[in-house]
């Protein structure tokens, strides 16, 4: 064999070496980027389901919210009946007091007399009432 020969043979050994080399390096890397996208993969499903838990809890708060509003709403009319009645109530109370007013105006104007007449004058006793018997 001549030295061209030894140097080409050495060369395309060299190149095979060099190509297995970079070849594993390769699958080297690509595993570990499988692997990543792997992680990655888990980290994106485990993110999903709490997603998911999230939107299965938002909508059990919307079912009670909408159960709350439905029992405010006829709290609310219950609510808003006592208040017209309270109202009517307190026109009606209104009402009583101009017309106790007014008989108090019509009270006053009528003369009262602050002296009491004698009692001997407005009622008998009874010794009075058994001599006008006797006295029959």
């Amino acid at each position: 064999m001549s030295y061209t020969e030894i140097i080409v043979l050495s060369l395309c050994f060299l190149i095979l070496v060099l190509s297995l080399r970079m070849s594993y390096f390769l699958s080297k890397r690509k595993m570990s980027s499988v692997r990543d996208a792997n992680e990655i993969l888990k980290k994106n499903t485990a993110l999903s389901q709490k997603i998911s838990k999230s939107i299965d809890d938002v909508c059990k708060i919307k079912e009670e919210i909408s159960e709350l509003l439905n029992k405010i709403t006829p709290s609310k009319l219950e609510l808003e009946k006592s208040i017209e009645t309270s109202q009517e109530s307190v026109d009606d109370l209104k009402y009583l007091l101009q017309r106790a007013e007014k008989c108090l105006d019509m009270l006053e104007q009528v003369p009262l007399y602050n002296k009491k007449p004698p009692r001997s004058q407005t009622t008998k006793t009874f010794k009075d009432l058994m001599s006008e018997v006797m006295v029959d």
